[in-house]
């Protein structure tokens, strides 16, 4: 409901509910198929078939609603889908080459964690316009997700390479637990602010 205020009550409204706590589990399960396909494959493949979840998210919250979705938000899945798509057959990704953990993967961190910053203080001062808040809420969700799927694979990397002690001294496997942590807190407060055309795409 809109009379939650702040991201400690939004919580607190949010796991007396079933079906967020649901949600979690099946978010949390998905997150190890996730992290397996990580493992598997290149992130160039895995991350736009991730991405496809918007594909699937509208119907299913219209399915348990009752109500069809809207014509915006069938466009937003459609151009969404079609992205995907274009993406993947004209990338034709490839493995690529393992990449280090020195200063330009830090560098790279480091612009998105201003892009998160930046998008944040623009979501802050929108207040009064809620599906602008929340396609900014939800470009701060993005980026620190695409932080979690890259933290990942650099983790699982290291973990390939030296055992499970390399992995848990390697700095991205912390980083997956803040921007993990950061993403989730967001994107719930993109989907509380307005409907899922606005800041799932």
């Amino acid at each position: 409901p809109k009379s939650v205020k702040g991201i400690v009550g939004l919580i607190s409204y949010l796991i007396r509910r079933p079906l967020w706590l649901l949600g979690q589990f099946l978010a949390t399960c998905a997150f190890a198929f996730h992290a397996s396909a990580l493992h598997a494959g290149p992130i160039a493949v895995v991350q736009p078939i991730v991405v496809s979840g918007i594909v699937w998210a509208v119907p299913a919250r219209a399915a348990i609603s009752r109500r069809l979705p809207s014509i915006t938000e069938l466009r937003a899945v459609a151009i969404t889908a079609f992205g995907l798509a274009v993406f993947l057959v004209a990338s034709d990704p490839t493995a690529g080459l393992p990449a280090s953990l020195g200063l330009g993967t830090i560098a790279f961190a480091a612009v998105a964690v201003v892009v998160v910053i930046a998008a944040e203080a623009t979501a802050a001062r929108v207040r009064d316009d809620p599906r602008r808040r929340a396609f900014f809420l939800g470009v701060v969700g993005g980026v620190l997700f695409g932080l979690v799927a890259g933290f990942l694979k650099l983790a699982l990397q290291e973990l390939d390479e030296g055992g499970w002690h390399a992995m848990l001294v390697a700095w991205p496997t912390y980083g997956v637990l803040l921007a993990g942590a950061g993403g989730v807190l967001t994107n719930q407060r993109a989907y509380h602010t307005a409907g899922l055309s606005a800041s799932m795409p």
